[in-house]
């Protein structure tokens, strides 16, 4: 019988048994996934209800805190909460305004989450939203090693039966006899093969070893020449002499008659380097068009070339002559590749995974073309180029980039300052013109024009350090306590610290240092004294000084010139090195200071509107001084002014009337309704006094106590303020007493039972 026939029969047997396994397999699979579909829906919603009742729960814990206002013990009761549940993502409480109350969040990537609500209400009020995220990876997890552990059953059960079926169908397998007699029919054919063929294969076998010696001895050249252009890597003086004779180096090798390069710039062959002795010929005889060479024109027939492709793929092209598009890249010489066999393109790039910055294209008359081992030689010397050009033009970016430095310097320092200065618009220019004071001032004592220039730079940054000072000190509308004034004095430091670490900085680092030294001693942070003071540090103290005086400032107006010299004279020997005051008598004589400074343009437009407010001269002009005043002097329940303003405005005598207006009744109104209804009472009753008298300063002070200060003829009586909607019904009366305040006394105020108010020599006694 013929061999085939066994075969077929042993072949049928098979796809039996792998049919059988394969159904055993699907239906397995198919009831798995109803049995994970029943476990997930089950799974999950034992998952949703016991979420349910945590939050249930939560919500019960959380109602008596809520309605007693304890909102610290909300919070920690919700951190606490969701730290030991460690499958809590977020859970936040939320008003029925919807503003969040406090929230704990847990980082977490996985996308398996539940989100439940649960509203607190008390006696039919919604008080509060809990909102709990709940993450079931873990319930995913059970699952999924669920899925595995049925998955790897029902393939072991196929793989047991489909093992038994094969063996039972191999045991009752048809003609084993055949089969062995087939199968020494075939060895014998083999052998009788291998024994004609013994003397072709050692013949064959003598001819590789010839070709494989003259393999050694072309691969031996091709190394020779990558050597030396790594040579050339090491010597070159710049990016084109490597270039080009790295071209001219490639061409010595015996098989390669012609090579180019080209670097890429937007995605086009931008300059060109070539084996055709570039510095021979002029532009007109060289063998290649002049670039632009663009990849990406599908127009272009050189979209095809080798080269072309190389750009835009970034990996190694290889072409043979047929197939080589023979007009493209432009040539005006084309017979300098006549005859090649093959031509490789390599992505010149300094890293396997960054893009090219050029091509090398190297053509070759080698019958067999490129070999394996060639290539690889060729892509490792492609990468030393590719290194090289982003080297070169490294060099060349740093040396830009230095040249921009410091050709920005001056714009450098100026961002530095208006990092400070728009922090506070009190100090708008002030660094700009104690630069220019601090130039008027070294001119005058004769010092040299660099030091002249290095100190108004220093000038410019004498206040870098503020950077470091806390907005809530730096830009308090109020006096200083010890310990503010202490921080304050930290910018010294603080800015020495910067400078230093920044090194075209550093030599202004000392000057910034030691600017708030005094010639007496008692300066900081150095305590340094007279000549131990560098010199321009001495000028810059006193620059700076005359900026203050002359400008106005949040804790004082400003002085003119004179009286600013004037003071300047009485602090020489104390605050001032003496010859820095006497030059800066001389050379600021003449300086003048801005009239009315941005600031004050933009707080007269804003008064405009507000002339109740501006009376003062702390009012706010725009958003960054709003919302300082707001956090300084605006009392938090009823948003009116609160009692550190008042004291405050009591210093300035522009105020004619002044009306006291205390609710008597609030506290036992808070004993019967609670805290909450007598703060909506005393909200409602500043929203009334707004809106009844929109041009008077209202101020709320120690908790039951109003101030109202009017224009004259504006006075208030008990009468009005007890027609007050929001105390109808209350039994909360208002109890009035006025005051004329006098410009010769000044006021301050005490809290006894009630505010009282205190002249300043009654204060005294």
């Amino acid at each position: 019988m013929s061999p085939a026939r066994p075969a077929a029969s042993r072949f049928s047997y098979n796809r039996v048994i792998i049919a059988l396994v394969a159904l055993m397999l699907a239906s397995l699979t198919i009831i798995d996934l109803v049995v994970l579909k029943q476990q997930r829906q089950s799974l999950l919603r034992n998952t949703e209800a016991q979420a349910a009742v945590e939050l249930e729960q939560a919500a019960t814990f959380m109602t008596e805190p809520l309605l007693r206002y304890r909102f610290a013990d909300i919070e920690q009761f919700i951190h606490q909460w969701g730290i030991n549940n460690i499958e809590v993502v977020r859970f936040e409480a939320i008003t029925p305004q919807g503003h969040l109350l406090t929230e704990f969040k847990r980082p977490t990537t996985s996308p398996h989450r539940l989100l439940l609500e649960r509203n607190i209400e008390f006696t039919g009020r919604h008080l509060l939203t809990l909102r709990l995220e709940k993450d079931y990876a873990q319930t995913e997890l059970i699952l999924a090693q669920l899925r595995n552990r049925l998955l790897l059953a029902s393939l072991f059960i196929s793989a047991a039966l489909g093992a038994s079926l094969w063996f039972i169908f191999r045991l009752l397998a048809i003609r084993p006899l055949e089969q062995e007699i087939t199968r020494r029919r075939l060895a014998e054919t083999e052998l009788a093969a291998l024994n004609r063929s013994l003397e072709g294969r050692v013949r064959a076998r003598t001819g590789e070893i010839a070709e494989l010696l003259d393999l050694e001895i072309y691969l031996r050249e091709i190394m020779g020449t990558v050597s030396d252009i790594n040579g050339l890597l090491l010597t070159s003086p710049d990016l084109e002499a490597l270039l080009t004779q790295a071209c001219a180096r490639f061409v010595r090798h015996g098989q390669y008659r012609f090579c180019w390069l080209g670097l890429l710039k937007e995605g086009a062959i931008s300059a060109v380097y070539h084996s055709g002795a570039r510095n021979l010929l002029t532009a007109a005889q060289a063998p290649l068009a002049a670039p632009p060479y663009d990849l990406n024109d599908r127009r272009s027939p050189f979209h095809l070339h080798p080269a072309a492709r190389s750009g835009r793929e970034n990996k190694v092209i290889i072409a043979t002559r047929s197939h080589y598009p023979q007009e493209l890249p432009p040539w005006r010489d084309s017979e300098v590749i006549a005859g090649f066999q093959q031509v490789i393109a390599l992505p010149l790039r300094p890293g396997s995974s960054q893009s090219p910055l050029g091509v090398l294209v190297v053509y070759t008359w080698r019958p067999e073309g490129f070999e394996p081992e060639e290539i690889t030689m060729l892509e490792e010397l492609s990468g030393d180029l590719g290194f090289a050009i982003a080297s070169f033009r490294h060099r060349e970016e740093l040396s830009r980039l230095t040249a921009e430095r410091n050709a920005s310097y001056e714009q450098t320092i100026l961002t530095f300052v208006n990092m400070i200065e728009q922090r506070d618009t009190y100090t708008a220019g002030h660094t700009e013109r104690v630069a220019d004071y601090s130039r008027r001032i070294a001119e005058q004592m004769g010092l040299a024009q660099p030091a002249i220039e290095r100190l108004a730079q220093a000038a410019i940054l004498h206040d870098i350090g503020k950077i470091a000072t806390p907005d809530a000190i730096l830009l308090k509308p109020g006096q200083f306590t010890p310990l503010e004034k202490d921080l304050i004095r930290l910018h010294a430091v603080a800015g020495y610290e910067m400078l230093t670490g920044v090194a075209i900085y550093q030599d202004l680092a000392e000057i910034v240092l030691h600017h708030h030294e005094r010639h007496d001693g008692t300066g900081y942070p150095d305590h340094l004294a007279g000549e131990e003071i560098p010199l321009a540090a001495r000028i810059l103290a006193v620059a700076d000084a005359f900026d203050a005086m002359t400008t106005n400032r949040i804790y004082q107006p400003r002085s003119d010139v004179a009286s600013a010299l004037a003071k300047l004279e009485q602090e020489s020997g104390r605050q001032f090195h003496p010859e820095a005051v006497a030059a800066a008598k001389i050379a600021l004589a003449t300086a003048r200071p801005p009239e009315k400074p941005p600031r004050e343009i933009a707080q007269d437009l804003f008064c405009a509107d507000h002339r109740g407010l501006c009376r003062i001269t702390r009012a706010p002009t725009h958003d960054l001084e709003r919302e300082r005043f707001a956090y300084f002097f605006s009392d938090q329940l009823t948003g009116l002014h609160n009692e550190n303003y008042l004291k405050s405005t009591l210093q300035e005598p522009r105020f004619q009337t002044l009306t006291f207006c205390h609710l008597q009744g609030l506290n036992q109104f808070n004993k019967e309704q609670g805290w909450e209804q007598g703060n909506s009472i005393l909200r409602l009753f500043a929203d009334e006094l707004q809106g009844r008298f929109p041009e008077a300063m209202l101020f709320r002070v120690y908790g039951n106590d109003f101030v109202i200060i009017t224009e004259p003829g504006q006075e208030l009586d008990q009468e009005k303020l007890t027609t007050f909607a929001s105390l109808t019904g209350t039994g909360i009366v208002p109890q009035v007493r006025q005051l004329n305040l006098s410009d010769q006394e000044s006021y301050s105020i005490d809290k006894l039972k009630r505010v009282e108010l205190l002249a300043g020599e009654a204060g005294a006694d």
